[in-house]
């Protein structure tokens, strides 16, 4: 069962962080058609924000009322973003700088009350909050950041934040649909699912201590020494035996939102900062995911 509760915690804090960028920049630099290599404004940034999210709110509405037919969507496909990207910029400066913000407030709030209506979050309502909330946020602050530093945005950190929130939508609906009584059942090679979520939040609470520093996650070569992950490995998995499951839990998303934080916070990401992040999240998932779903499919009795 999706926990509502932590999206709305995990949107808050990511709408936290757009507006602590915006609030770094001097008002009358909100016109500026420099943000992006496109011409936008700040103005122009926020209210494509604002865009996605009321057709969030629409799309979540419409699930709510049992009339969303995903198969009737339009493709994603880049020429319908670029198409819907280039009217929300007309739009926007139609508008004065309040009236981006204000409707930005509405469509936040539009998208938030449709998520909270929601009788039950599935899988495209969970993909929709997702991506038009946390992961949009993320990916324009570090827009805005990199602007107000006087420097270019990097074009890998959208692509980044977008593939991690993919195959985090994946994995968590995998580890939530394990029996809670089920967390601690051991598999052939010795780990549960429990194992693997302490495993995980403990690798993404070290790397993002090292992407928010722009670096890679180990001081020395790289990559690290096996020695060094294999023993890395031991002490967390030891470490997460004493820690409760919902615990557990807990922690792993509260490190997945400081690792998005601390890569969008970065002006120039180098590559090392970058590649830990890919690392520790994305990936990490992935080699994570086929254990769980051979559990889920009862072919074995734990993952790890």
């Amino acid at each position: 069962m999706v926990d509502r509760d932590r999206l709305l915690v995990d949107e808050r804090a990511g709408w936290g962080a757009l507006q602590g960028a915006l609030a770094a920049i001097e008002p009358d630099r909100r016109t500026e058609p420099s943000v992006t290599p496109d011409g936008w404004s700040v103005d122009d940034t926020l209210h494509h924000v604002g865009a996605w999210l009321d057709l969030c709110g629409d799309v979540l509405e419409r699930i709510g009322a049992g009339a969303w037919d995903p198969a009737s969507a339009p493709e994603e496909s880049p020429d319908f973003v670029d198409r819907w990207n280039a009217e929300q910029v007309v739009r926007a400066r139609a508008l004065t700088t309040d009236g981006v913000d204000a409707f930005v407030a509405r469509a936040r709030e539009r998208a938030i009350t449709a998520f909270q209506a929601l009788p039950d979050v599935g899988r495209d309502a969970w993909s929709w909050f997702e991506e038009s909330g946390p992961m949009h946020y993320a990916e324009h602050v570090h827009d805005l950041v990199a602007w107000n530093a006087g420097v270019v945005s990097d074009p890998e950190i959208g692509p980044l934040l977008r593939e991690e929130t993919e195959a985090w939508v994946g994995f968590a609906a995998a580890l939530d649909a394990v029996p809670l009584d089920r967390t601690t059942a051991l598999g052939e090679d010795g780990w549960s699912t429990h194992d693997a979520v302490y495993h995980l939040a403990s690798w993404i609470g070290l790397a993002a201590e090292a992407v928010a520093k722009n670096r890679y996650w180990y001081p020395g070569p790289i990559p690290a020494p096996d020695e060094e992950i294999e023993a890395r490995n031991v002490m967390f998995l030891d470490e997460g035996r004493f820690v409760e499951p919902t615990a557990a839990r807990e922690s792993l998303e509260r490190a997945r939102t400081r690792m998005r934080a601390a890569l969008s916070a970065l002006t120039e990401p180098t590559t090392e900062a970058k590649r830990t992040f890919a690392l520790n999240t994305t990936q990490h998932y992935l080699e994570h995911l086929e254990a769980v779903q051979r559990f889920l499919a009862g072919t074995d009795e734990g993952p790890g």
